[in-house]
């Protein structure tokens, strides 16, 4: 009777979706040492690199180390640099540049994390007819990178949306990690939900039945406070609003990754929050105190994550001004002193 009641018991936390049956000791290890990092947005996601003013300087992933980050999340827009017909060739140029800073940020001891990036035309048209370039691009990076280390991550796809439906987004997961096998049977895979990653159909994610995976998503709530200012996000008009750290202002992002919090528990896998950020029109002491909240939280829960981001509108450093945002700078890595630094705000 005894033994009837404990198979009872995992079966009913089987049917309730935790997957306790898959060791992912290892992806929370990885995940562990991924700690606190930053993302080298507006250089490889943009159409041609550099044209949105970050170039890829060997410097900076030394200066990210320096300043105590441990791992950096590559955006990269790989659509335009393929053939427009099967097999979809991706650019040798191209390829050998990310390549480098692949390499670059692991000899300095950073932890790449590289994504696809931007593919418009799969978000926002039909994705099927995209599917075929997602699956080649996939299969050419894991053959590119099959023998690197496991401190090389993929992400399978930033921030699927629109026309990548819930359902359509989990039989690209599933296909896309099935190519990414084929080559990578034990690397590490970013997987995020579908709407732009946010809660709002996590609970419709099917995670595959895979030991080294991590969920990834992105926080920058309330958008009218991080983005204010943002021509891109219809926000150009508005700025001037602040982030004070009310105790209502706290439970917004409280409640938001209290939600994977909860996930990460029932299904057993580790969180990356792969984007965070607050743009540079709002006032600096506001951008502080949102950081440090966020922050303190991404701790607290034992997530890693990454700050967007290093050197652009987003960025903890003016390479212009050669200068640094110190105050967020604390707040991302609290045990690191940086009073040295010449801040930007003064």
């Amino acid at each position: 009777m005894k033994k009837e009641i404990i198979v009872l018991f995992f079966a009913i936390l089987f049917c309730n979706g935790n997957v306790y049956s898959i060791d992912r000791s290892h992806a929370f290890e990885i995940n562990q040492k991924l700690g606190m990092g930053i993302n080298l947005g507006g250089c490889f996601e943009a159409d041609v690199i550099g044209s949105w003013g970050v170039e890829p300087k060997p410097e900076y992933f030394k200066d990210m180390k320096a300043k105590g980050f441990s791992n950096v999340r590559l955006p990269i827009k790989w659509s335009v640099h393929i053939m427009k017909e099967s097999p979809y060739t991706i650019d040798k140029v191209f390829m050998d540049t990310i390549r480098w800073a692949v390499n670059t940020a692991l000899a300095n001891g950073l932890i790449p994390v590289i994504n696809i990036h931007n593919f418009d035309e799969l978000v926002y048209k039909n994705p099927n007819d995209y599917k075929g370039q997602y699956l080649s691009i996939w299969d050419q990076i894991a053959r590119e990178f099959q023998s690197y280390s496991d401190s090389l991550i993929f992400e399978l796809l930033n921030e699927p949306h629109d026309n990548m439906t819930p359902d359509i987004w989990n039989q690209f997961v599933a296909d896309g990690l099935s190519k990414i096998r084929e080559t990578n049977p034990d690397r590490i895979v970013m997987i995020t939900s579908a709407d732009w990653g946010g809660t709002t159909v996590l609970d419709k994610l099917i995670l595959p039945d895979d030991p080294n995976i991590i969920l990834t998503t992105h926080c920058y709530d309330p958008l009218q406070f991080t983005h204010q200012g943002a021509s891109w996000a219809g926000l150009s008009g508005k700025t001037g609003i602040p982030w004070t750290g009310t105790e209502s202002e706290v439970k917004v992002l409280k409640d938001f990754l209290s939600i994977f919090k909860q996930y990460s528990i029932q299904h057993n896998v580790p969180i990356y929050v792969g984007e965070f950020g607050v743009y540079e029109k709002a006032d600096e002491a506001s951008r502080i105190r949102w950081t440090n909240c966020l922050c303190s939280l991404i701790r607290e829960y034992n997530f890693s994550g990454a700050y967007w981001e290093y050197c652009a509108s987003f960025g903890i450093y003016n390479p212009a001004r050669k200068c640094y945002h110190t105050g967020i700078l604390k707040a991302l890595l609290p045990n690191k002193n940086f009073d040295k630094y010449q801040d930007c705000s003064k």
